[in-house]
């Protein structure tokens, strides 16, 4: 099986004090993951599953106004209630208003 390729054009579309809109181009998957660190050397977590390969776009809410975040996402496909993993995108940092 092959994994699904890198996802590109990763780029936040709209921010607000507390939300951060990001869209990225579309691949061949079954969905997508969206993580975000706080800090450039910080741990990313889980923020958002998309169980769409249609669904290219996300909204994070719940941010503090005037930070910065860091979020990078990857695309999955399922085999045999298995995840696989493609590469993450490059990271985009992100400050609130």
């Amino acid at each position: 099986v092959q994994k699904p390729a890198k996802v590109k054009k990763l780029k936040a579309v709209k921010k607000t004090k507390t939300t951060i809109s990001l869209t990225w181009g579309k691949k061949k998957s079954d969905g997508y993951e969206v993580w975000m660190a706080k800090s450039k050397t910080g741990t990313y977590k889980k923020v958002k599953t998309l169980a769409s390969p249609d669904r290219t776009s996300v909204k994070v809410k719940k941010l503090k106004s005037g930070k910065k975040y860091y979020f990078k996402v990857r695309a999955y496909k399922k085999v045999d209630n298995k995840k696989i993993y493609g590469s993450f995108s490059k990271a985009v940092v992100v400050k609130t208003k």
